[in-house]
Formats: C-alpha cells, structure tokens, sequence
C-alpha cells in the first residue's frame, strides 16, 4: 500500500543533511534558499508564465530548479522555473502552494519545458519499504508526466493502465502493473489536492 502524500516544507534537520549537496542525475548539486515574491499577474501551478511576465517587466532570465519538500519520509523534487534578475539575484515569482516565504531548489542542468519532468522521490530513511514506495512513486510521475495538466487531473483507468503498459515496455522494467497504477493513483490525488489549494 502506498502512503499518502502531505506537501510539507523542508525540515531544518532535512537542510542540515542537504547543505553538503546531493547526487542529482549524476552529478553533486548544492541547494540554495530563494526568497518567495510572486509577480502580481502571477498564478499557481504556471511557474514558466509567471517567470516570462518578470522578465518581461524586469529584464532577467529564467532559472531552471529543482524544488525540494519534504513528504513524509521522502524528499520530493519538483521541475521549477524561478527568475534570476539583471543583477544576478534569484526570485521565486510563483505563488507557493504551502504559503512558505522560501523554498530550498537544487540548480537543474536541464532546462523545462512543458510538459514538465515527473518528480524525482528520494528515501531519507534506509528501509527496503521506504525505498520500493519510493521507486514506485518515481516510476508514477514518469509515466504521468507527459499528460499532467494545470488545475484538476483526471484520467481514465483505461489510459492510465495503457500509459503504464506503454511505460514498462519502453522502459523494459520489472514492475507490478496494478502496484503502479495505486502509485499513480496516489501521485493524481496529490496534485488535485494541491489544485485545490489553489483556487
């Protein structure tokens, strides 16, 4: 069975372990905090929008980032988009889910376009548990990611199984169909409960 989901900002105990970096898609990566200052046009879920409005009143460039939260006993990254001004300084244009004033992002060596990669889940506990969950969340988002909309998401359990097909033979992994689809199952209850937020 496969946990629920609670978005949650970053813990300090969390940040003490990330402050020497983290292994990301091969290479060691240093997170940084960017402050949270939405740009007044600016709406949830629409990060790449709302970066383009900033650089469109303010001159900059956008900046590709993996956000960290902390949910339950994974570390959750998430593709984002934030602004670097003309002097260099980074902002977080977007209005943030969980009402933080800051978010912890880790830089990202490639750059997002929509849609979106699916979210990267690294286990902070080393239990065999915790990791498979993990895998399973993983391998959901990657097969959600090319079809996840803005706002509420709803699929049918014929397309999911057929993406989920479709992923496990391009992919070639051994994994339980029906396990995936509750972990993908869970990931969609997740983003509606964070579209939800939203309005």
């Amino acid at each position: 069975m496969v946990p629920q989901m609670k978005q949650a900002v970053v813990s300090d105990r969390l940040i003490k372990w990330l402050s020497s970096g983290i292994e990301l898609r091969g290479r060691k990566v240093q997170g940084y905090w960017v402050k949270v200052v939405p740009h007044p046009a600016a709406t949830r879920s629409n990060c790449d929008a709302n970066v383009a409005a900033q650089i469109r009143d303010h001159g900059g460039e956008p900046e590709y980032v993996w956000d960290a939260g902390e949910t339950g006993p994974f570390l959750e990254l998430e593709a984002h988009v934030i602004w670097k001004g003309p002097d260099g300084k980074f902002l977080d244009v977007s209005p943030s889910l969980v009402g933080a004033g800051r978010h912890f992002v880790f830089p990202s060596q490639e750059q997002f376009h929509r849609p979106f990669p699916g979210n990267i889940i690294i286990p902070l506990a080393d239990d065999e548990k915790v990791r498979h969950i993990a895998a399973y969340l993983m391998m959901a988002h990657a097969v959600l990611a090319p079809y996840r909309k803005v706002g509420p998401n709803t699929f049918t359990r014929a397309n999911l199984q057929m993406w989920i097909h479709d992923f496990l033979r391009q992919e070639k992994v051994d994994a339980d169909p029906a396990e995936l689809l509750r972990s993908c199952l869970t990931v969609i209850q997740g983003w509606n409960r964070g579209a939800a937020r939203s309005n």
